[in-house]
């Protein structure tokens, strides 16, 4: 297992426990495939662990086309306050 899928998998159970929807795609498909699928299905934030990422421990966030890094400790804090009713226009 990679770096990246270690590090997805951990993201994803920090999500989850946190209490929010999440789904890791961990299809046999390239990074960018999987991103247009993600797209396709109007999938408001993507989450992405690339070797850079990982290397630093950290996630790019992309919500409404607007990408932040992010270390993974800090995703879950992050996106409360992105969606939090004060944060709603």
């Amino acid at each position: 297992m990679s770096s990246q899928h270690a590090d997805a998998i951990l993201l994803h159970d920090i999500l989850r426990n946190a209490d929010i929807r999440c789904r890791m795609y961990d299809e046999n498909e390239t990074l960018s495939r999987r991103i247009v699928s993600a797209r396709a299905q109007e999938v408001p934030v993507h989450a992405v662990i690339g070797q850079r990422e990982a290397t630093n421990g950290e996630v790019a966030v992309k919500i409404a086309g607007r990408q932040e890094i992010i270390v993974v400790d800090r995703v879950s804090d992050h996106l409360r306050n992105a969606f939090s009713a004060d944060s709603v226009p």
